[in-house]
Order: structure tokens, then C-alpha cells, then sequence
């Protein structure tokens, strides 16, 4: 089940349904580090930028540490993407 909000390029934890698209054309956030919400990540990922948090990106990169553009930020800042 693909969770694409709505008139976006945004998706939140899905990292299969993008795998049908070019590369780059979705922004992914991934709200917490449990298997059913980082499904279809892999080793070599690189089908479009991760947005987490701090505590989410360091347990990407212990699991996964070749995955590029991970960022992570404070939630209760605004952040412009």
C-alpha cells in the first residue's frame, strides 16, 4: 500500500512503491525504525532522499551503512525541503 500524500512527491513509509518510477522522483520520510514501515529499503538504496530523525537516521545507517542522503532534523522545527 503505497502512503503518497495527496498532490505530492512525498511519501511516508513506503520504500516499494517508488521502485516503479525514475529515480529522484519521490521524497521519502520514515517516521520510525520498525520493520513494517522501512519495508523495501535495502543496502544499495538510492531511489530518493530519506527524511527522519535523528534517532531513526542513526539506526538506518547502523542496519544500512552505504545508504546516502539520509538527513535528519529536530520534529518540532520547520524545516523547508
Amino acid at each position: 500500500m503505497s502512503r503518497v500524500i495527496t498532490n505530492t512527491n512525498i511519501i511516508v513509509d513506503d520504500f516499494d512503491f517508488c521502485k516503479s518510477f525514475p529515480k529522484g522522483t519521490f521524497v521519502h520520510f520514515l517516521t520510525h525504525f520498525h520493520s513494517d514501515h522501512y519495508e523495501g529499503l535495502s543496502p544499495l538504496w538510492d531511489y530518493g532522499p530519506i527524511y527522519c530523525s535523528h534517532m531513526t537516521k542513526k539506526f538506518i545507517l547502523d542496519k544500512y551503512p552505504k545508504i546516502k542522503n539520509v538527513y535528519s532534523f529536530d520534529f518540532y522545527d520547520r524545516q523547508t525541503i
